[in-house]
């Protein structure tokens, strides 16, 4: 621990580095029907018996829920990438190759359910403005033929690269991510949809599920004092495994990406910096001997930056319960009303969970994964704003209706020049066709004026 430093109570985060024999992993993605095989070989090519580590980092995009079956396998999470890892350590034989088969849920797919939904919310929302006297249903019809044309897209792209088994599944992914942008695009064109619903004073029915194009991100911009955050303890080991070898070490370890210099309030015997590439801080020692067998292990002492959520989801909810009272008292939108009430529960969930106390993979994920739910939150809560703002009234001026098309527009200015140059000309000639008399003013009546 650290001199004068009590510990006792505080969180400790221990990522431990292991200096390994010399081993063969190979790992190879496949499908699987519906699923997604990882194949992990691991093989002992010496001739003696030897512990080998395995370590395989899950395909972006993939949580810890996604794993279906690890096949013995334990789950990590890196604090430094953000993404979860298999990992274990066995003895394996002279020459002895273990398989893993480790099932993984297909996440590169738009469920059809999603699909079906929007189409689904794009005909009931052109319907309610059809109803609606002087409702837009001509642009509510071409966004609804717009939107069905970008599923359609979506549902053979995701047909033509579907899973099959044994196929590696480089093209599903791609096709994936295409899809991703055709998707936004759809999410906006459903939210214009429901923006003309509820500009024109109908209740949508449901949630929002649109997007609107240009909204900011979450904020979070809710900032603890620093001198209200606890210190918690970074615990970095590393083990020398040779029984018989000293080994010279150069240490270094990279810190979490919440973490800046000035929350690294004791290094201790480490030195700390901050990468100017990467813009992660890391603390470092150089020429460390550690003995056969044996492990150092060095204390850094930091500001918590990850259990921070509690004011900030008290402020998300005081939004909503504003915007809450904004609904209530125009009467007219009961599905957003019920949403509003329905985020505030949510919320008040979160405020009641109860994360772990103990600095380590688990704490950081556990405090990542719920800021990631507050955001989704409050993308529910800023669309609703963004629905619910009040149009600024603008004079009107000239003829109500559509503008001119540019054609129209050319036309009218070529009318106003041909009018402006009759004018002209006929001044002219009434200025020419004036006598000596008419152009030169009388001195009488220049001196009369003056």
């Amino acid at each position: 621990m650290i001199p004068g430093v009590d510990t006792g109570s505080r969180p400790v985060y221990r990522p431990v580095s292991l200096v390994m024999a010399i081993c063969l992993v190979v790992v190879a993605l496949s499908a699987r029907g519906e699923k997604v095989l990882l194949k992990i070989r691991a093989g002992n090519p010496i001739e003696s018996t030897q512990r080998v580590k395995i370590h395989s980092v899950l395909p972006a995009g993939l949580t810890s829920n996604d794993i279906i079956n690890a096949d013995g396998l334990d789950v990590g999470y890196d604090v430094k990438t953000g993404s979860y890892y298999l990992h274990k350590e066995i003895d394996l034989q002279p020459k002895e190759i273990r398989i893993f088969n480790v099932e993984l849920k297909d996440v590169w797919l738009i469920p059809p359910e999603t699909i079906a939904l929007i189409k689904r919310r794009a005909s009931e929302m052109e319907a309610l403005l059809a109803s609606k006297p002087g409702g837009d249903a001509a642009a509510a019809r071409a966004l609804r033929e717009e939107i069905e044309k970008n599923t359609a897209l979506i549902e053979s792209s995701q047909a033509a690269c579907a899973l099959k088994p044994g196929e590696k599944i480089e093209s599903h992914i791609k096709a994936y991510e295409a899809n991703l942008g055709t998707l936004r695009r759809v999410k906006e064109a459903v939210g214009k949809l429901e923006n003309m619903v509820l500009a024109a004073g109908i209740d949508p029915g449901g949630e929002l599920i649109g997007e609107v194009r240009g909204w900011s991100a979450p904020r979070r911009d809710t900032e603890i004092p620093p001198e209200s955050s606890r210190p918690l303890i970074v615990r970095i080991t590393v083990r020398n495994v040779s029984p018989t070898e000293a080994r010279r070490l150069t240490i270094r370890r990279d810190l979490p990406a919440e973490l800046r210099l000035d929350d690294i309030l004791d290094a201790g015997e480490l030195e700390a910096r901050r990468d100017p590439t990467t813009g992660l801080c890391y603390v470092y020692k150089e020429n460390v001997d550690i003995p056969p067998n044996e492990s150092v292990s060095y204390d850094v002492l930091v500001r918590d930056r990850w259990n921070v959520n509690g004011p900030r989801i008290a402020a998300v909810k005081e939004s909503a319960m504003a915007l809450l009272t904004v609904a209530s008292a125009a009467g007219k939108y009961p599905s957003v009303i019920e949403t509003l009430r329905r985020i505030i529960a949510d919320l008040e969930e979160l405020e009641a969970e109860k994360g772990p106390t103990e600095l380590n993979e688990q704490y950081v994920d556990f405090y990542r994964r719920q800021a990631r739910r507050i955001d989704e939150l409050e993308t529910q809560i800023m669309r609703i704003e963004a629905a619910l703002k009040p149009k600024p009234k603008t004079a009107k001026l000239g003829f109500a209706g559509k503008p001119p098309s540019e054609k129209t527009t050319w036309r009218i200015i070529y009318i106003i020049l041909v009018f402006l140059g009759i004018f002209s000309f006929l001044f002219f000639i009434r200025w020419y066709g004036r006598g000596p008399d008419e152009k030169v003013p009388r001195s009488g009546e220049d001196a009369g004026r003056m």
